[in-house]
């Protein structure tokens, strides 16, 4: 703490240039910030300094970047909403890295709050259910232009919702999103999903991530052959338990062109022989 009893250190810290101040601030603020956020958050803390810090900590929009929400927080009130929405826009007009770590229990919070933001969204980690995880799966095609890695994880009663979506083709969030490296899913299904319909834009992945999705092998066949720069792959997957036909088969005899994969994991419930017959994958380093 400044104070008039230490003037040499006042002086030095005045006459600080301010891009080193700003390098400074943000060795101060390395890990995330929980919103709604407590009274010894770094970032609150830097701005109640001086008024010249925190002219500088509200001129920094990189500062505000790095989010934790969770919607359900004792002092998520409607003070606690205009310091979220005040927080938020401080970042922009930077990209952000938002993880919201509970379903929020009114949809006006995700409406309000959340969506506004998603297009600044470069990584993405949500535990979200119902209306909505619906409400982001069906986003407009080009919301995401800045998103490079995304994490969802289905709590609760999602399957109905992600269901009714997936059939009907309404997934939309991830098409056409340029910068989309890596996909996380960790949703259950009941019934079969056509993920490779979706138009996903898995010719440009590094790595996929698929667990408790009920797919076909000719999906996963399909999607791995336009997965052409994959490094990293994990699939936990409830096939159909149907009688396979004769499209897996011709895909079986056409090799896996993935040069750069090198890790694969794969948690099968039934037709893995013939699944694991269609990888011809040299580049592997560890298949589990």
């Amino acid at each position: 703490m400044m104070t008039s009893s230490h003037p040499s250190q006042v002086s030095i810290i005045m006459h600080t240039p301010t891009d080193i101040i700003r390098e400074i601030f943000l060795q101060c603020v390395l890990a995330p910030c929980q919103l709604p956020p407590s009274l010894t958050e770094p970032r609150l803390v830097l701005t109640h300094v001086c008024s010249a810090w925190r002219e500088i900590a509200l001129d920094m929009p990189k500062l505000w970047t790095d989010i934790i929400l969770d919607p359900r927080h004792p002092g998520m009130s409607v003070h606690g909403r205009a310091i979220i929405s005040a927080w938020l826009s401080r970042s922009s007009p930077c990209q952000i890295s938002l993880q919201i770590s509970r379903p929020a229990n009114k949809s006006d919070l995700y409406r309000d709050l959340i969506l506004p933001t998603l297009h600044r969204c470069q990584h993405l980690n949500l535990r979200t259910a119902g209306a909505d995880l619906q409400r982001l799966l069906s986003t407009p095609v080009g919301t995401f232009l800045d998103l490079e890695d995304i994490r969802i994880f289905g709590v609760g009663p999602t399957w109905q919702v992600v269901e009714d979506l997936f059939c009907r083709g309404q997934v939309t969030a991830f098409q056409g999103c340029p910068r989309l490296r890596r996909i996380r899913f960790f949703i259950h299904t009941t019934i079969p999903i056509d993920l490779h319909s979706l138009k996903f834009p898995w010719g440009q992945l590094s790595a996929l991530v698929l667990r408790w999705i009920m797919i076909s092998p000719i999906s996963c066949l399909r999607i791995l052959q336009e997965c052409v720069l994959l490094q990293e792959c994990s699939f936990s997957i409830s096939f159909i338990d149907l009688v396979i036909d004769t499209p897996i088969v011709a895909l079986s005899k056409q090799p896996l062109l993935l040069p750069s994969l090198h890790i694969l994991s794969l948690g099968l419930m039934n037709h893995h022989a013939l699944f694991l017959a269609a990888l011809h994958i040299s580049t592997l380093h560890s298949p589990t």
